[in-house]
């Protein structure tokens, strides 16, 4: 029969292997996202800086619609402007929420059935 100090350092580790395993997956979806964006030589092309601005708004908005399960209202929150302002981005931008909702329950789902949330 386990002791309770027994107990508590299994309930300790179990703890620990849940933080990493988080801490992993997020590392792994950082290490996902820069494989998406484009590295620009500066002696070998001329830098479109308007359009360079809009791949990195639409890069933050996406990151901060995932990490929000696709709620608005704390995305704007994440990326410190109002939730009109970055609706009107999403509308500019032609960013589809719906995915990043339902990449959100995937994640979700997938920590539930493995035992982390």
């Amino acid at each position: 029969m386990k002791t309770q100090l027994q107990i508590e350092k299994i309930k300790t580790t179990n703890d620990k292997l849940e933080a990493l395993r988080s801490m992993t997956a997020a590392l792994l979806d950082e290490v996902k996202s820069l494989s998406t964006l484009k590295m620009v030589e500066p002696a070998a092309e001329k830098v479109d800086f308007d359009n360079e601005v809009k791949r990195f708004e639409i890069y933050l908005i996406e990151r901060a619609l995932l990490r929000a399960g696709g709620c608005q209202r704390v995305a704007a929150q994440i990326l410190g402007m109002k939730t009109t302002t970055l609706n009107a981005k999403i509308k500019r931008y032609r960013i589809a929420v719906g995915k990043h909702v339902a990449r959100a329950e995937e994640a979700f789902q997938h920590q539930q059935q493995n035992g982390w949330a």
